[in-house]
């Protein structure tokens, strides 16, 4: 069994010393890797961020916060120094909803144009904004009954967590958690297709009050990724309209959990905005406002960059 396989249940099972042998074996069968952390930055801004979702644009990082509806912020990142602050990059005003008040961002990605997409938690929508941000528009219906249909959207707060552009005009949103899943939509047909899919299992259990999850989306051109925060994970998934198929696992439980970086609440992890190129994969955490273990003054959060395994 290879070594990446064993350290990797070690850090999963550790706690409760519980190992499932299908789920073993079938972990031998995936692409199972140890990230390595290149560099872990804690982020700086002038009030309490909660960052949800991470995208690069012309090399530079942009994230936005559940507590900022009009702003898209840029990730001003120093490896050298290891310091990180949020700019503020683009303020907007989203065209007004019937009965939402707050519309709770908690995914953004971008097209070869430059132009800005956010998913709304609240809203069940996907905010455009143009890549200056001078044309601000919804270009989804309401995204909600779809995903009822499928069994999705269960829980309160447990609605969409992240998005992420495939082609063209094609997007996959993911539901956190309790039931899980997808939504893959094309908005450059008339009407919209639309396909929501469930998944209730995971190729892990999750640890304690965790539940299956997904935390973050990412389409690298070739292959969809996502970030698992319940087993502390960014998995390689196959999507189809029947199925959800994890067929990679890379794990950075080891990081979040280290000392140097262990926040004291710990209940459900953090990690909430994944984006990968071709070297590296970027990971975002919002801590919710929870100090740091070893530093209990320190409650920023924290963008960790590891190297990207090969595919």
């Amino acid at each position: 069994m290879k070594k990446s396989l064993w350290l990797l249940f070690f850090f999963l099972f550790s706690c409760t010393g519980e190992q499932e042998t299908s789920q073993f074996d079938y972990l031998a069968k995936l692409d199972t890797k140890i990230l390595e952390l290149v560099a872990a930055v804690a982020i700086d801004y002038s009030e309490p961020v909660e960052p949800s979702g991470l995208i690069m644009r012309n090399d530079s990082l942009f994230t936005v916060s559940d507590d900022h509806d009009h702003t898209i912020f840029y990730l001003d990142v120093d490896l050298e120094n290891k310091t990180g602050r949020l700019i503020p990059f683009i303020k907007f005003e989203a065209p007004e909803l019937d009965g939402i008040d707050f519309l709770d961002f908690e995914g953004i990605t971008v097209d070869p144009a430059g132009n800005f997409y956010l998913v709304s938690e609240q809203a069940f929508r996907i905010l455009k904004i143009s890549a200056g941000g001078q044309i601000v528009e919804w270009i989804t219906p309401n995204l909600k009954p779809f995903g009822e249909k499928a069994g999705l959207f269960q829980r309160r707060n447990a609605n969409f967590e992240a998005l992420t552009r495939i082609e063209g005009n094609q997007f996959v949103l993911c539901a956190e958690r309790q039931p899980r899943g997808m939504i893959r939509l094309d908005t450059g047909t008339m009407p919209q297709s639309i396909v929501a899919t469930k998944q209730d299992h995971s190729i892990l259990p999750a640890v304690g009050k965790r539940t299956p999850d997904y935390a973050g989306l990412h389409f690298d051109g070739t292959h969809l990724f996502a970030l698992e925060r319940a087993i502390g994970a960014v998995t390689q998934i196959d999507l189809s309209d029947k199925a959800i198929t994890e067929t990679a696992l890379w794990t950075y439980a080891h990081v979040e959990n280290d000392s140097a970086w262990r926040y004291e609440e710990m209940e459900y992890g953090h990690a909430e905005g994944l984006f990968l190129d071709d070297d590296f994969v970027y990971m975002v955490l919002d801590n919710n406002g929870a100090a740091r273990q070893n530093d209990k003054n320190d409650t920023r959060p924290v963008l960790f960059i590891f190297n990207r395994p090969e595919n």
